[in-house]
């Protein structure tokens, strides 16, 4: 499989797939409880006047008494005599001076300076390796966290993950919802000073959409493959949409930056292709960027001119206010090194998911507070490469699902139960998704029929290549993948990676035959990963021989259905997807994530937003 293959972003939104798990400020905040297996955190919002620093002139009216001079004039006359016996009469002027009071008005400005006790200092996180700064380039997918402090999109999820608008103020459809009319926020501009307009929306989305799955999904002609007039602006603030056929998952595609790349940039980003890698992170988020070291660190710093979307912050929709002067994401690729550095102090929140184990070293820490989440769960899985020389094979697949012990593998990853759950549906367990269509072979542990599966094609002896990331809550597992690999006959080719070699090893090289990793999961088809079940639409090059998979899914995004008829047909995606076993689903972890008591704003959801947290010492 060459490079330019490789390269192409339903691939790459896979991966961000994968790194998506290894990847409030209002004067009254309602917490909402959310199902946790050890903690529910509530945090407790202080009455503030002010969100930052704010300046208000004030009028005041004082009323002056003075003493002010005033002129009397007196005219005095009198007879003088002179030689001669003639008589003159001079007149002499007396002029005396008498003081009077005067009441006056002053007005006098007065200039008051609020400043919210809230802003202020560093709050330091952990992040992983970074190729670039670019989000729509190849590789992007290590960046897409961080990039969401930096750049915005039209929509955000927010905590129910419904969409809501972020660059957008409001929009229209016709009749027959096939064009669309989008309204952008006047005012917003980006980091070097340029006003947001809607030709930007335009070249940002034009540059990623024919590698980006969801939108191609949308828009493309599926007949000549051609994007051109799909994406109009209209007018500084207006851009229009057209599509191919009507969708019921129009604005939940604008959700996914960190995936697809969608963030909305200047022209001096917009107007290179993906291929022209820059790194200057130029948004219009809470955050800009100040610096970036390789291999080290990112600093960004708040971004004065901000303007943020309305209403209630709800995990990434909503008000989004930047009260920490500086945020530093820092790559600390050992977990010991991030519990260790949590615990000195030198960091402040661990964004990066890690097992129970890990958790359990920090829970007896009072400076510490770990959340254990059961939403957006960790779908850990086996990614086998379709166009390889083994896995392409649907009985190395059906074999490796019925070998594989699920209890064993996810207590490598996530330690205690507590942290983990058996599932053996497609969808995410708990929602409305959930099946048990087809599940009967999950977990089933029978290593007689996998390695008669294994001889019948033909695969005893055959050697295995597995790139690990040195990251526990795979590389642990993986171990156990090895194990079984080993007893069905095979022959493993290990090689430990760190992050960016292993993400740089997966995209763009053609050395490699399965990987296990985790996966957001898919909670819900239409902000799930699923859109790229499509003939060659994954990194691991699933062809859908059969045309079941697309024709499904054509069908749930392009059909005006109800909740029921959709149900009927991701059972039917189920279906298919156990019989070809595009993945091979070992379990679900519950994300763990860990703050330090200083740090104040966080609700807990599967991930932790730098904005709308602050920091609160206690000395």
């Amino acid at each position: 499989m060459n490079i330019a293959k490789r390269l192409r972003l339903p691939a790459a939104a896979a991966i961000a797939a994968v790194m998506l798990a290894v990847a409030l400020a209002c004067t009254t905040e309602t917490v909402r409880e959310v199902p946790v297996d050890r903690v529910v955190t509530q945090e407790v919002v202080k009455e503030v006047p002010v969100e930052r620093v704010v300046e208000v002139e004030k009028e005041v009216v004082r009323t002056v008494e003075i003493e002010k001079p005033v002129e009397v004039i007196k005219e005095v006359v009198r007879e003088v005599e002179v030689p001669g016996d003639t008589v003159v009469v001079e007149k002499e002027v007396v002029v005396e001076v008498e003081k009077q009071v005067v009441v006056t008005e002053e007005v006098e400005v007065e200039k008051i300076v609020y400043r919210d006790p809230r802003m202020g200092g560093t709050i330091r996180v952990t992040d992983i390796q970074k190729q670039h700064l670019d989000a729509a380039a190849p590789g992007y997918e290590a960046n897409g966290w961080s990039n969401t402090h930096i750049k915005e999109s039209t929509f955000q999820l927010n905590a129910q993950y419904d969409p809501r608008p972020e660059l957008v103020e409001s929009w229209k459809t016709s009749g027959d919802g096939l064009t669309w009319t989008f309204t952008l926020r006047d005012g917003v501009k980006f980091h070097n000073g340029d006003p947001m307009t809607a030709a930007d929306v335009v070249g940002s989305i034009k540059r990623v959409q024919d590698h980006d799955g969801m939108i191609s999904t949308l828009v493309k002609d599926h007949q000549d493959g051609d994007f051109d007039g799909h994406w109009t602006a209209v007018d500084r603030l207006t851009y229009e949409m057209a599509l191919e056929k009507f969708s019921t998952f129009v604005l939940s595609s604008f959700t996914q930056p960190t995936i697809t790349g969608q963030f909305i940039v200047p022209e001096s980003e917009w107007s290179r292709p993906v291929t022209d890698v820059n790194n200057d992170a130029v948004g219009t988020g809470p955050f800009k960027l100040d610096q970036w070291i390789p291999g080290d660190r990112l600093i960004v710093s708040r971004y004065e001119d901000y303007q943020s979307p309305p209403g209630p912050p709800s995990w990434q929709a909503g008000r989004k206010v930047a009260f920490a002067d500086k945020v530093e994401f820092i790559v600390v690729p050992d977990v010991a090194a991030q519990v260790a550095a949590l615990k000195a102090g030198q960091l402040d929140v661990l964004s990066t998911p890690f097992g129970g184990d890990t958790a359990d070293q920090m829970k007896d820490d009072p400076n510490i507070i770990i959340h254990t989440v059961r939403f957006g769960t960790a779908r850990m899985s086996i990614w086998p490469k379709h166009s390889g020389e083994i896995f392409d094979d649907v009985r190395a697949r059906q074999a490796l699902r019925l070998a594989l012990p699920s209890e064993r593998i996810m207590t490598a990853a996530y330690g205690s139960s507590s942290y983990w759950r058996t599932c053996a549906s497609m969808w995410t367990c708990d929602t409305f998704w959930e099946s048990d269509v087809d599940t009967a072979d999950y977990n089933a542990q029978d290593l007689a029929r996998a390695k008669a599966l294994i001889e019948e094609a033909g695969l005893v002896g055959a050697e295995v290549l597995m790139p690990v990331r040195s990251l526990p809550l795979v590389s642990d597992p993986s171990r156990i993948v090895r194990e079984v690999l080993e007893d069905l006959g095979m022959v493993v080719i290990w090689e430990d990676l760190d992050t960016g070699a292993w993400v740089e090893r997966v995209i763009t090289e053609d050395k490699w035959d399965l990987f296990v990793t985790t996966t957001s999961g898919f909670k819900d088809p239409f902000i799930g990963n699923s859109v790229h079940f499509k003939k060659m639409g994954w990194i691991h090059d699933y062809a859908d021989e059969t045309n079941e998979m697309t024709e499904n899914l054509d069908r749930l995004f392009s059909e005006n259905l109800t909740r029921a008829e959709q149900k009927k047909i991701t059972d039917q995606i189920q279906s298919v997807f156990f019989r070809d076993l595009p993945l091979v689903p070992l379990g679900e972890g519950f994300k763990n994530l860990a703050v330090r008591t200083r740090i104040k704003g966080y609700i807990p959801h599967e991930s932790v937003p730098m904005y709308n947290l602050w920091i609160e010492d206690d000395n």
